[in-house]
């Protein structure tokens, strides 16, 4: 398990992580479209097993973007209570300039990375679901998307948060304990929020991209 799963569940959270597969089962090559509509069928066969609550969300990088994908344009948000990103490039970022000379054959999603890309200009269409709350943690020292790309644009919805954590690389996202701090925050800020909605929830589940 990693840093994050582990604190994660000695906190009391149910997790269930997704490998989405790709190159050598670690390079994801699929479209961001793509790897939603995999997060769907993954996500729909946990509730068919499963007696869940309402879902949180954990991406890291571009995972970020596959669960607001997911949430925004396939419904996801019917499952969900919070998205928690983490170095999500919400602007794009530079550095897919560089991916796409290494990997743009193999890789699509590196161009949808790329800064207001049609993808990001898509996906940044119409508001993001008010009951989901989503929050972007960020950090000035991700040179990898180097800021403001990580910044959500708020447009007066309270449930949307920008957190900035400072001196943190992209990597160090998902071990530092000041992030998870951050994260563990996030996650009940957003099922106080759904309990106070829905009185009868009682379940608190976690899921992560």
């Amino acid at each position: 398990l990693s840093v994050l799963e582990r604190r994660l569940r000695r906190d009391g959270y149910c997790v269930f992580s997704l490998n989405l597969g790709g190159l050598l089962g670690t390079f994801n090559t699929r479209s961001i479209e793509e790897s939603g509509l995999l997060v769907r069928e993954k996500v729909e066969r946990l509730y068919r097993r499963y007696d869940l609550g309402p879902l949180a969300v954990i991406g890291h990088s571009k995972g970020g973007l596959i669960g607001r994908y997911w949430m925004k344009r396939l419904g996801g948000h019917e499952r969900s209570c919070a998205l928690i990103t983490l170095g999500t490039p919400h602007h794009g970022t530079p550095s897919a300039y560089v991916g796409a000379a290494l990997t743009g054959v193999f890789a699509p999603s590196i161009w949808q990375l790329m800064p207001m890309s049609g993808f990001i200009r898509r996906l940044k269409e119409g508001p993001f679901p008010a009951h989901v709350r989503f929050a972007s943690i960020y950090s000035k020292a991700d040179k990898v998307v180097p800021f403001p790309a990580g910044i959500l644009e708020q447009r007066d919805n309270p449930n949307l948060v920008n957190i900035e954590v400072p001196g943190i690389t992209h990597h160090e996202f998902l071990v530092r304990k000041d992030v998870y701090a951050q994260i563990r925050g996030q996650l009940e800020l957003a099922y106080a929020q759904h309990i106070r909605d829905e009185p009868s929830a009682i379940e608190t589940q976690l899921r992560v991209v």
